[in-house]
């Protein structure tokens, strides 16, 4: 019996990796994850910030036992610069123990740290065996933005309806619009994209997502009386705005609750959107959200894996952070 091999797919892996991802995790290969078209964006289609290989498979025999992609992330410069990466799409055989540990040893090899957010209760479980750390949570929340329309078009039709409307409504108007801000949020091209500190993303990174089969998405500086106070970044997806992420010069908790007051007028003028998801790490940010009238809808555990002596900066997981946002399934809100 030969032993595995380790090697980076290609697009000739397409419908092999298809069927292997669909057996594993228990899927029709039509799901909207493994779309074709989505799949070469994901993994093949080049990229500015991180043109080497997204993802990798074990095999033995000519046969797919493990795979997983790549999501990179890169924060700091120059020497302090460290490299971390989140695994998407990572399965292996049964048929195979060990594989999924493996592919595991050979990241940590190329990354400085790499980091989960959630996944499957058998990620989960795993993670510790492997030298993953719970390191914090993400909540995610939303807010409603049109619940007629809403109502009309996504709910389920049941004896609930009218209650769910007078609640979404209720949502749709406090608090958000009683408070008070100088802060706008004015669409910008890529171009201008000025990264603050706070962001481990470039202006390449932006372009990718640009390029995403599954989005529509926009940058906008936000701006407090002309002075740009940061960027944050909106997607529309299925009538959904989401919030990849918000990035401050200055994170404040006053700050925090502007820009994501600010986000919220912002997806609120895109005709389409009827709700407004966001994600970010506990502490300030999830208060700022609570503050400007979104809803917890879920808590996601965070696992991290470094090398031992990599300093690792403050980090806010945000939607960009992981496949989620892109993703047309699983995201938790009001639409039923």
């Amino acid at each position: 019996m030969k032993s595995s091999i380790f090697r980076p797919t290609t697009e000739a892996d397409e419908h092999r990796l298809i069927e292997f991802l669909s057996r594993a995790f228990s899927v029709d290969a039509g799901t909207a994850f493994l779309d074709p078209t989505l799949l070469r964006w994901k993994y093949w289609t080049p990229r500015e910030d991180y043109p080497e290989s997204r993802s990798f498979v074990l095999e033995r025999n000519g046969v797919i036992t493990a795979h997983a992609g790549i999501w990179p992330v890169s924060i700091g410069t120059g020497e302090g610069r460290t490299r971390g990466a989140h695994m998407i799409d990572w399965a292996s055989d049964p048929a195979a123990p060990g594989s999924g540990a493996s592919l595991v040893q050979k990241f940590i090899r190329q990354f400085d740290f790499l980091y989960s957010i959630g996944g499957s209760a058998m990620t989960q479980s795993v993670l510790p065996a492997f030298g993953f750390q719970r390191v914090t949570e993400t909540w995610m929340g939303a807010r409603p933005l049109r619940p007629l329309r809403q109502m009309l078009v996504h709910q389920a039709k049941n004896w609930k309806l009218p209650l769910r409307l007078a609640r979404n409504t209720w949502w749709s108007l406090s608090p958000a619009r009683l408070l008070k801000s100088s802060w706008t949020a004015v669409e910008a091209p890529i171009a201008d994209f000025n990264p603050p500190a706070s962001c481990p993303r470039g202006r390449a990174f932006f372009r990718y997502l640009g390029q995403c089969p599954a989005i529509q998405q926009s940058l906008y500086r936000l701006l407090n009386n002309g002075q740009e106070e940061g960027w944050l970044a909106l997607s529309l997806i299925q009538k959904q705005a989401r919030l990849e992420g918000v990035w401050l010069h200055n994170g404040s908790p006053a700050r925090l609750r502007s820009a994501y007051l600010a986000a919220q007028q912002a997806a609120a003028r895109l005709g389409d959107a009827y709700e407004i998801v966001a994600e970010g790490s506990a502490g300030p940010s999830e208060a700022a959200a609570l503050e400007t009238g979104l809803r917890i809808a879920r808590r996601t555990p965070v696992y991290l894996l470094q090398k031992s002596g990599t300093p690792l900066m403050p980090f806010e997981f945000q939607l960009a952070d992981n496949d989620e946002f892109f993703l047309s399934t699983g995201v938790p809100a009001f639409l039923s």
